[in-house]
């Protein structure tokens, strides 16, 4: 019988490079610990030479993206991970079709996400979405909000939409302090159409995520839930184990 591999973390990094780091980042910030050995190790896999995942989903390409992800996602077991992480939320548009492709989990960021906001109390009932035109068209989020406890995620206009695009794609070139005026403005705008939670549905605007604060509503930021997720996991496993953690 094969011996259990330690914990590892694999992240199907590149979608994109910056929001990669920013996830590496939060994973330390999350961890906080004094010594190296109490930090979750991780291997990381930079795709960035992945076709972009809106226009393979548009293209009704679905089904490649989850096998080319898959393929990164099996390389990075074979190297040690036991648990596998995606910075890129608009390639959860095919978590159900890529999980069981593989042998590992691969956490779903938007249903952790729904996780926690469904258990607010009182409850959140109006949400709104900052995200990709293709994640808001796959109802990435949304599809978490069904059945026993629905909660209404909000329509946008196309106006609002060119302008998170834009942000997105500007803070892919590198984060700069306007960004996140900008998206502090608009998030500004979407509570006050009524939004009671904003969740920052790209991984891109988690870089912005400070200049959200006092904004009057709760933020969900998908990449800090993963991170404590993640901590939460390997903190379970180092000290349940005997011995040192490799």
């Amino acid at each position: 019988m094969r011996p259990e591999k330690p914990f590892c973390i694999g992240i199907i990094g590149g979608m994109g490079p910056r929001a990669t780091v920013h996830f590496q980042n939060l994973l330390l910030e999350a961890t906080g610990e004094k010594t190296d050995q109490e930090y979750p190790p991780f291997i990381c896999a930079s795709a960035s030479r992945l076709p972009d995942r809106s226009r393979l989903l548009a293209e009704g390409r679905g089904e490649e993206l989850a096998q080319r992800l898959a393929e990164i996602g099996r390389k990075l077991e074979d190297a040690g991970a036991t648990v596998l992480v995606m910075p890129c939320l608009t390639a959860h548009a095919v978590w159900p079709s890529l999980q069981p492709l593989l042998k590992i989990p691969l956490l779903d960021l938007a249903a952790l996400t729904a996780r926690d906001l469904l258990t607010r109390d009182p409850p959140l009932h109006r949400i709104g979405v900052l995200a990709t035109t293709a994640t808001l068209r796959e109802r990435v989020f949304e599809r978490h909000f069904t059945g026993v406890n629905p909660r209404q995620v909000m329509a946008v206009t196309d106006v609002f939409q060119t302008e998170i695009m834009n942000l997105i794609f500007g803070i892919k070139g590198g984060y700069k302090a306007w960004h996140g005026d900008r998206l502090r403005a608009l998030a500004d705008q979407m509570r006050a159409s009524g939004a009671k939670a904003i969740i920052l549905g790209c991984t891109e605007l988690s870089l912005a995520t400070e200049m959200m604060r006092g904004l009057g509503v709760p933020i969900f930021d998908p990449l800090r839930i993963a991170a404590a997720e993640l901590v939460r996991q390997f903190r379970s496993t180092f000290y349940s184990c005997s011995g040192p953690v490799p």
